[in-house]
């Protein structure tokens, strides 16, 4: 992904982590039928500041944890077993599982931004109480608010659509996995991600080249820690039968995970974007009555 594709997406998602509130355990009301294999973390997890995290783990020397290995498994192939198996195989023989990038990853991680953008923008107008006069927060509305908002080629609805289906399994994950990634390029303070120095000859990495990949496998505990808000946000509203999410195939995190949930920002929906939702009409759905966007996006929290 090079710096014009991460300027973008990091713009599209206009508010990000700087610092979070520790949510009281919780428990869902929703019997969940599939729930990732992730071995607990042998001490508990509670992240207070999310700035010296980030800024730690990047400089500080690499270990592939099994928690991140798991963890990256399923985000990557939520719907094949098979192709889990096979990557979790090569990523733990790895002798430097950060460089991994094999064939597909590229595209997977182009797909998770889109599934991600989908998602949030359905937290947003749901925790917002947005359109409620029509029908509520949906998958679709956020789809097509996405469409709208983004003017790079070949990110029609269709292709939005296409994302969501492909990792709504992991939805949760995703979205807090470009959230923090994104969050990132903001707070990190260093010249280059230091992590990255596996052995004596190998070159760190400038942080325009860091990826959602990366951050998996260097924050899994907080990739959990924010999915585990997203997920119960999920399992709230996701019953509902317009909601575009399928809770007997939503990859749940494991409830003794040992990682405390974190709570993301909501990002405010512009007035552009009310525009474009209240645009929208049953059967008038395509090119007529579309409304211009603008550049304007919310200030970083």
């Amino acid at each position: 992904m090079n710096a014009c594709d991460r300027r973008q997406h990091a713009g599209k998602i206009r508010v990000v982590l700087k610092g979070a509130i520790v949510l009281p355990e919780s428990r869902s009301p929703v019997e969940i039928m599939r729930t990732m294999n992730i071995s607990p973390f042998p001490k508990p997890v509670e992240i207070s500041d999310i700035e010296s995290l980030t800024n730690a783990r990047m400089s500080e020397k690499f270990s592939l944890s099994e928690q991140a290995a798991a963890l990256i498994e399923y985000m990557l192939y939520p719907t094949g077993e098979e192709a889990r198996v096979s990557f979790g195989s090569t990523l733990r023989s790895s002798p430097d599982p950060l460089r991994l990038n094999l064939k597909g990853m590229r595209r997977i991680q182009y797909n998770w931004l889109r599934a991600a953008d989908v998602f949030h923008l359905y937290y947003d107008m749901a925790s917002g109480g947005h359109q409620s006069r029509r029908g509520g927060a949906t998958i679709s509305k956020a789809v097509h608010l996405a469409a709208k908002n983004t003017k790079s080629v070949g990110t029609s609805e269709a292709t939005f659509w296409s994302a969501w289906k492909a990792y709504k399994d992991a939805a949760p994950l995703v979205a807090a996995t470009i959230l923090i990634w994104a969050n990132a390029q903001i707070i990190f303070t260093g010249e280059y991600v230091s992590a990255f120095r596996t052995h004596d000859d190998a070159e760190p990495l400038e942080p325009k080249k860091l990826t959602p990949f990366h951050i998996v496998l260097l924050m899994s505990d907080l990739v959990l820690a924010v999915g585990r808000t997203f997920e119960e946000f999920a399992l709230t509203i996701g019953g509902r039968p317009d909601a575009g999410l399928d809770l007997e195939t939503l990859w749940r995190i494991p409830e003794n995970i040992n990682v405390a949930p974190i709570l993301p920002p909501v990002r405010a929906i512009r007035p552009v974007d009310k525009l474009v939702l209240n645009a929208r009409r049953a059967g008038n759905r395509g090119r007529r009555n579309r409304q211009p966007t603008d550049e304007t996006f919310s200030e970083p929290l």
